[in-house]
């Protein structure tokens, strides 16, 4: 009996440590050449899916409508990541790449003088045959009507597109800055929308030495943007009084800024919706922007700054989620104007005050606000009083909930929901001149009645 049974163990044991065991697969597939005979030489690499923040993937979970597409086909960066295997295609493009655990990977693929290219795919799956074009280089002024076609492009001097030129974009694209030269747009841009299915068109450097110019927005200029990645730029998107729309996009590791938007007036508007900023400095720029810029759906994460930098601007920040920032909304402001619009947000943690503003108008209304280093702080710049409007937010955590900084305004804070039922305790969560002295006119008072007794049930990111 005993002889059995370490037969048996020893069976168990070789049938684990075999290569053939199911759970390994032979993944092959094929590449083809543009205007090619010769398809050898084609560098494969085996990647695994990249590996993404969970205070990104955590509110997607519960807030889908923000970005319902397949992350990894966003975030896979060849540069930063060591690839399981590697292998070269034969003289007819074929590759192979035997015993690999059962799963999902990215396929990369590149050539010189052709580029490179990445694919999702499934060990189970069949691979389609594969494609590289050869790479094309541009710099200069575009003239008429120009269509750029999921190919490598190397920008490696500054691109204009004149006033009456156009450039289309189609999904699958990669652009590859080879320095920090520009796209500069007079006339129109556009990005053309992808699917779930497709890559987004990407705005990357060869490596991250360096950084690229990225996209201007000029005076005449006028971009629509769909299912991009912008990496590695000094700044991902600049309009400067043009137009711009971008949506379902993705901001990483810019020096400066995701996008930038400076002196946008009535004639002119910027939406931006279903973005995702991460691990910039500042996720969104708005300086001298009036109220036809707006931002709603999108995730600002790790912004070392802040997720949003709002001066003298009457934006409209709306249906947004933040976390990890720095601040998630910085404002000041010396000029009067209309009030900064902050509403139906989700803040979950900050490295200090979630909003912070100084000698900015603000109406800060139905948002979900979870204070880890502070919720919301209010002060002056240059004497200028802030007058903000704070009605139907739930605040809870530590304090201070509400501070006001000196030379400020009586604040209207009634019908909020503080995180407790306790009037003592509310009163604890904020700072005003109450705290300081109440004849001193430089802090403003806070009118915290009418308080709820039980959170908004509206408050915070939702679909709508």
């Amino acid at each position: 009996m005993k002889f059995f049974i370490h037969i048996l163990f020893l069976s168990v044991l070789l049938a684990s440590c075999s290569p053939n065991k199911p759970n390994q697969k032979t993944i092959s597939g094929k590449v083809t050449l543009e205007n090619a005979s010769d398809f050898s030489g084609v560098k494969v690499y085996l990647f695994a899916l990249p590996q993404i923040d969970t205070s990104i993937l955590n509110p997607l979970k519960k807030h889908t409508f923000l970005f319902p597409y397949d992350l990894h086909l966003f975030f896979f960066d060849f540069r930063y990541q060591k690839p399981l295997a590697q292998t070269l295609t034969d003289k007819d493009g074929n590759f192979s790449f035997s015993n690999i655990p059962d799963g999902d990977y990215i396929l990369f693929i590149q050539k010189e003088g052709f580029g490179w290219d990445y694919f999702k795919i499934s060990a189970q799956g069949k691979i389609p045959d594969l494609y590289l074009r050869k790479e094309i280089r541009v710099s200069g002024s575009l003239q008429g009507d120009n269509i750029w076609n999921s190919g490598n492009y190397i920008i490696e001097g500054d691109i204009e597109i004149p006033s009456e030129a156009s450039l289309r974009i189609l999904p699958g694209s990669i652009i590859r800055f080879k320095g920090n030269y520009k796209l500069k747009v007079n006339g129109i841009l556009t990005v053309e929308s992808g699917t779930i299915f497709q890559k987004p068109v990407i705005f990357i450097t060869d490596d991250t030495s360096y950084f690229g110019g990225g996209i201007s927005i000029l005076s005449n200029g006028n971009g629509r943007l769909d299912f991009v990645v912008m990496k590695n730029a000094n700044v991902g998107v600049y309009v400067q009084s043009g137009n711009l729309s971008i949506s379902r996009s993705v901001f990483i590791n810019n020096k400066n800024y995701g996008i930038s938007a400076v002196q946008i007036g009535l004639s002119n508007k910027v939406d931006i919706r279903n973005c995702i900023f991460v691990n910039q400095p500042i996720g969104f720029n708005l300086e001298f922007t009036d109220t036809t810029t707006s931002i709603k759906n999108s995730i600002f994460v790790s912004n070392g700054e802040s997720g949003i930098n709002a001066i003298t601007t009457g934006a409209r920040i709306e249906n947004n989620f933040f976390s990890g920032n720095k601040h998630s909304i910085n404002g000041y402001s010396n000029v009067s104007g209309a009030p900064l619009k902050i509403y139906y947000n989700s803040f979950a943690t900050s490295l200090n005050y979630h909003i912070y503003l100084r000698g900015q108008d603000s109406e800060i209304k139905y948002n979900d606000i979870n204070s880890t280093s502070g919720a919301i702080w209010l002060g002056d710049m240059y004497l200028k009083k802030t007058y903000s409007v704070l009605n139907y937010n739930n605040l809870y955590g530590k304090r201070y909930l509400l501070r006001l900084g000196s030379n400020t305004a009586n604040v209207n804070a009634r019908y909020n929901y503080w995180g407790t039922t306790s009037e003592s305790e509310i009163r604890n969560l904020i700072f005003d001149r109450n705290d300081v002295s109440t004849s001193d006119p430089g802090y403003g008072i806070v009118d915290y009645s009418n308080y709820l007794t039980e959170p908004i049930k509206e408050a915070g990111v939702s679909p709508r």
